[in-house]
């Protein structure tokens, strides 16, 4: 289920029910906001990328339990660029997919490995303000740090 709270910390809406299908969940992992305030919300079971507006109108899924481009297995973190391209990490396929606002697939970053840009359990993502991507790895000693434009 998301919630939604207001600053102050009062909750104002919730959505999503457990489930297969349109604003459903088994396991919802993660969320993010892209710049016009619409929610994206990943589901670690179904491999699936959900859009809902900010009051939670379903919009659109994208993605399916799988290996090829635009399928996840596991799906974990999720962070927004400047451009508002979507990276979301793909735990155990071991790499990052960037979709861009329409959920069209753009490009696919590592692969399995320990050295620089490899993942063993990537985990989560952030995207600064120059569109640097830094990548938690949870089997890493370090964070990756990765120009993504």
């Amino acid at each position: 289920m998301i919630q939604k709270a207001i600053s102050e910390g009062n909750f104002i809406t919730k959505w999503g029910d457990y489930g297969e299908g349109k604003g459903k969940f088994s396991h919802l992992h993660a969320i993010a906001i892209d710049s016009k305030d619409n929610v994206y919300a990943n589901d670690d079971d179904h491999g699936n990328i959900q859009e809902f507006t900010k009051n939670g109108k379903f919009v659109k899924s994208w993605g399916k339990v799988g290996s090829g481009e635009g399928q996840f297995k596991e799906p974990h973190g999720m962070a927004f660029d400047s451009k508002d391209n979507l990276s979301v990490t793909d735990t155990q396929n071991y790499r990052i997919q960037v979709f861009d606002s329409d959920g069209k697939y753009i490009k696919s970053i590592g692969k399995k490995g320990i050295g620089t840009g490899e993942f063993l359990l990537v985990h989560d993502i952030a995207i600064d303000d120059k569109d640097n991507l830094y990548v938690a790895d949870n089997r890493d000693a370090h964070p990756n740090k990765v120009r993504i434009n």
